[in-house]
């Protein structure tokens, strides 16, 4: 790579002294035509000598041309920018700081690599993802720890439970129904479920707890993670990271390069404005119009061919003197050498620039970065493993710092339920033994039928609160009057109208009577009857 600059060339001298050598030669025919005293034989040497390296001049701009080409193709700096990469690898790989990092990091993986080991040896793992999975739905947010239909009508469970027994005992409901004996009885029958609103309350203070939805997630992320490991089943890669770790260990007393040296190296390459200075100059050269319109053989081929034929050297001085463009000449010659004098000082200050580059890599031993970055090469499949191992733990599930708190707790959360549970068993069982003795609502003999009781518990307090509205009397008073007035009405139709009405109407009749004989009871609720 750094000797391909040496054979960098272009040869610019060979044009450069056909031009020379066609200048001093037009110059001198000119003040050998314009002397006053010429000398024929002078003048025609002169010409032969102008003549044959201008014949060169358009072979030498062709050769030019395809020296742009290989040019073009020049890839040696762009081969440079790919070993400052290799370099630069090669300085992290020696860095004291980047190699502890990462002996501390590798060192750090043993644990992971062990934990993952001893899971996937374990007897029994398989069954402690049953229960994990038991635990994560036990502990979803979507799981209460009762089912919500065994209290249709209180929906705000314990609370409404507690709210319906403080009801009970209200003197109002005690006035209204039979003086309160009816009640008593109630409250008697309902005796069993007021140690299952405790019970209940007691198991939703535990329940609703905020770090149960912190134990809920913990549970699901160790479930999905364990799967994950389950999925993969890893390969042990003890061997790999002990192999790494050393490799990477021993770069360091490789190390023969320090910083300063490639931010030099890659302050060089910055600087590559001679080699392009250089075929930006020869690109505007070569596409110049004093190439393009350079041409001999229409004017001076020609003019050549008749002063060949002349004998004398004054016949040929007349014809140089009279048919010759000096000037033309001149001035494509004196373009040609002002641009060639730009190019070779461009050249020079490209083969200067890349002789600095070439002497860098005396500076460096660059076939032992090299041989550096081969020693990786013998460590590729472990390094691969160990990427592979990295890989799988970034695909794990991480735990917030609050989980990570929390883990221990989950056991102890979980106990404290079971030991509400079993309470509850118990209760459940001698709830069944009071509520046969009560000898009323045998359906709630099993818990599966509590539902039945709540929704007629709930019933009852909605009809105890209708009872108790203050405009009660008033509406029932204008139900049976509008109902009077109804049946008169539909008594006086025709008789052929009366009987697309329908006969159903009478039953508005009895209606009425049934409304008449409850007024007088509604009537006689105590009218300060407090509404809790």
């Amino acid at each position: 790579m750094f000797s391909s600059l040496n054979d960098f060339n272009i040869d610019l001298d060979t044009i450069s002294s056909s031009v020379g050598r066609s200048v001093r030669s037009l110059n001198n025919l000119s003040q050998e035509i314009n002397s006053s005293n010429p000398k024929f034989d002078m003048a025609v040497g002169h010409f032969s000598e102008f003549y044959h390296p201008f014949l060169t001049i358009p072979t030498d701009v062709n050769n030019l041309k395809k020296k742009y080409i290989s040019i073009q193709n020049f890839e040696t700096l762009k081969d440079l920018r790919s070993f400052v990469v290799d370099f630069e690898q090669y300085q992290l790989l020696t860095n004291e700081t980047f190699l502890n990092n990462l002996k501390t990091s590798l060192n750090s993986l043993l644990s992971s690599v062990s934990t993952i080991k001893s899971w996937l040896n374990a007897k029994n793992k398989h069954h402690a993802i049953r229960m994990l999975d038991d635990i994560n739905t036990i502990l979803a947010p979507s799981v209460f720890g009762y089912d919500k239909k065994l209290l249709i009508g209180f929906p705000n469970g314990s609370k409404d439970l507690t709210t319906l027994f403080e009801n009970l005992e209200e003197d109002w409901i005690k006035d209204v129904l039979n003086g309160g004996k009816s009640v008593s009885e109630l409250v008697r029958v309902f005796g069993p479920m007021t140690k299952f609103e405790s019970q209940l309350s007691s198991l939703e203070q535990i329940w609703m707890k905020s770090d149960r939805e912190t134990y809920a997630n913990t549970t699901r992320k160790s479930l999905i993670s364990l799967r994950i490991i389950n999925k993969a089943n890893p390969a042990d890669v003890s061997d790999s990271l002990s192999k790494v770790n050393d490799t990477f260990v021993n770069l360091g007393s490789i190390a023969d390069v320090n910083s300063t040296v490639l931010d030099e190296f890659n302050q060089l390459l910055d600087s590559s404005e001679p080699f392009t200075s250089f075929t930006t100059q020869l690109v505007g050269f070569l596409g110049a119009p004093e190439i393009a319109q350079f041409s001999f053989e229409d004017e001076l081929d020609i003019f050549k061919m008749d002063y060949g034929k002349l004998k004398k050297d004054e016949d040929k001085f007349d014809m140089l003197k009279k048919k010759l463009n000096i000037s033309k000449y001149s001035h494509n010659l004196e373009f040609f050498q002002n641009q060639l004098d730009l190019l070779v000082s461009a050249k020079n200050a490209t083969t200067g620039y890349f002789k600095t580059i070439v002497e860098f890599n005396s500076t460096i031993t660059f076939a032992n970065i090299r041989s550096l970055i081969e020693i990786l090469q013998n460590v590729k499949s472990e390094i691969t493993a160990v990427e592979n191992l990295v890989e799988l733990l970034n695909s794990l599930c991480l735990f917030s710092k609050k989980e990570r708190k929390v883990i221990d707790g989950i056991s102890n959360f979980l106990v404290s339920v079971k030991s509400k549970m079993n309470e509850s068993k118990m209760l459940e069982e001698s709830l069944q033994l009071e509520m046969k003795e009560t000898g009323f609502l045998h359906r709630l003999s099993g818990f599966s039928s509590a539902r039945n009781l709540t929704s007629q518990l709930a019933y009852t307090e909605r009809t105890l609160h209708f009872f108790q509205r203050k405009d009660l009397k008033q509406d029932f008073q204008n139900l049976a009057t509008n109902g009077e007035k109804l049946v008169e009405f539909i008594e006086s139709l025709p008789a052929n109208e009366k009987q697309q009405v329908g006969s159903g109407w009478s039953n508005i009749s009895s209606l009425n009577k049934s409304l008449s004989s409850l007024l007088p009871v509604i009537k006689s609720l105590p009218s300060n009857s407090n509404f809790p």
